[in-house]
């Protein structure tokens, strides 16, 4: 479903499934195309798996499914009325902290609920912008008062003092 490198022919496969499932579905067939999330006992898909990698997936949210809790969400989406089902396990908490922080996938964002940005995490997003929007404000500015070129700012490191050249 959000995937990762190395996964692209994972996702061009699952793309054909999901699409002959809705198909067998518009035709009135019984069909539904699930997208597993992390499975807890390790397989050929996951024995390369190290420690390293099962606690970048917990921090990214993704939880792993028990074969025991991976049966009742196959129960679960055999009797969903959709084409297309995820049974995951997504920790909202790390959601949440992820959607705070304003790093949180756009996909995830109705799952993590309505949350407040910190003000930290707003800052630093406006830091991030600043040095960009500096070159259009000049370059704007030369435009509107009819200059050869943009006005470039200097300081002096012994006065502090700010002259503006061309």
């Amino acid at each position: 479903m959000l995937g990762g490198a190395g996964q692209a022919n994972y996702a061009a496969a699952n793309a054909f499934a999901d699409a002959l499932t809705g198909n067998r579905r518009t035709a009135g067939h019984a069909a539904v195309s699930l997208a597993w999330g992390f499975w807890a006992p390790q397989s050929g898909m996951t024995a390369h798996l190290s420690d390293s990698d099962l606690r970048r997936m917990a921090r990214s949210g993704l939880g792993q499914i028990g074969a025991e809790h991976g049966m009742r969400l196959l129960d679960a989406a055999m009797g969903a009325d959709r084409s297309m089902v995820v049974p995951a396990i997504l920790d909202v908490g790390v959601l949440r902290a992820q959607a705070r922080a304003g790093t949180l996938p756009v996909v995830l964002q109705e799952l993590a609920g309505r949350v407040r940005r910190t003000a930290g995490a707003r800052a630093a997003g406006i830091r991030a912008e600043l040095p960009g929007l500096t070159e259009l404000v000049r370059t704007e500015a030369a435009v509107v008062l009819a200059c050869p070129a943009p006005m470039r700012s200097t300081r002096s490191a012994s006065s502090g003092i700010s002259v503006s050249t061309r």
